[in-house]
This record gives structure tokens, C-alpha cells and sequence, in this order.
């Protein structure tokens, strides 16, 4: 059975300004996700650490005990 031109030459309008639609809704949906989770997240984040950094060490480095060295043969 073959479709008709004029079908054909809707269906083809049709795919562009679903392509279009979906473009605009997709960013639309993307911008509300990172606004109303991950800005109010990283905000938070941002305003409990800050004042934790304003001790000045020379090193960050952390000892530890070596007699853990082969916990990691026991993990599983």
C-alpha cells in the first residue's frame, strides 16, 4: 500500500514540530530540575562548609594506622 504525498508531506511537518516542541519542553524541564533541586542543594552546601575552611594547615594529609594496611585483602 502506498501512502499518499500529501500524507506524507503532513507527517514530515508534523515529526519537525514535534522535534521543535520537544526541544522547548526538554530545556524548559532541564532549567526547572537544576533550579529547584540542585541550586538550593549546592546553596546549602556552599553556606555550612564555608566556614570550616578558614583554619590554615600546612598539609592536609591524615596519618593513619599501619596496621590496617590489609583490611582491603577482607572487604568482600
Amino acid at each position: 500500500m502506498k501512502i499518499p504525498k500529501i500524507i506524507t508531506g503532513i507527517l514530515a511537518t508534523w515529526k519537525k514540530v514535534g522535534l521543535w516542541i520537544g526541544k522547548k519542553v526538554a530545556w524548559l524541564i532541564m532549567s526547572l530540575v537544576y533550579l529547584v533541586l540542585f541550586a538550593p542543594i549546592a546553596i546549602v552546601i556552599h553556606r555550612r562548609y564555608r566556614f570550616q575552611r578558614t583554619e590554615k594547615r600546612d598539609s592536609y594529609f591524615i596519618a593513619h594506622d599501619a596496621s590496617s594496611d590489609t583490611l582491603y585483602e577482607h572487604q568482600f
